[in-house]
């Protein structure tokens, strides 16, 4: 089932907007096809997938997001992000980050440490079939 893509005429980032919402078996797959993350740009995708899992009634996502080279966003904004989970309404829900292996690092372990903390399980992943077995489990 896809539904609506979420366009942005703004030229000024070094992104698009786009999104792909899909319900698949068990879980929600968003696409995006931004190439870099910056702050506002990460509460903007946690913001739509929280409304997209209050309308499907769904609390398990695989966040597709092969297309980043590269995440600038500060550890600050970071820990920001990780308080902001509950305002996105994003209550206990899963989420499995699909991106390229050298954005698994630091940065990606303190989202999951301060997401945590609210009861909402983040993991990067590389390899797709691991994330999605991961959110079955989960």
């Amino acid at each position: 089932m896809n539904l609506p893509q979420f366009t942005d005429s703004s030229t000024s980032r070094d992104m698009t907007d786009q999104f792909d919402f899909e319900k698949k078996d068990g879980y929600l797959l968003v696409t995006i096809s931004d190439t870099v993350i910056t702050p506002e740009r990460a509460h903007e995708v946690l913001e739509l997938i929280g409304d997209e899992c209050g309308r499907l009634n769904c609390n398990k996502v695989l966040l597709d997001e092969r297309t980043v080279q590269r995440r600038d966003v500060p550890r600050p904004e970071i820990l920001k992000l990780g308080k902001d989970f509950p305002a996105k309404a994003l209550n206990k829900v899963n989420i499995a980050f699909l991106c390229k292996k050298h954005l698994i690092d630091e940065d990606a372990k303190l989202l999951r440490i301060f997401s945590f903390a609210n009861e909402y399980l983040i993991k990067h992943f590389a390899d797709i079939d691991e994330a999605i077995n991961w959110l079955k489990k989960a």
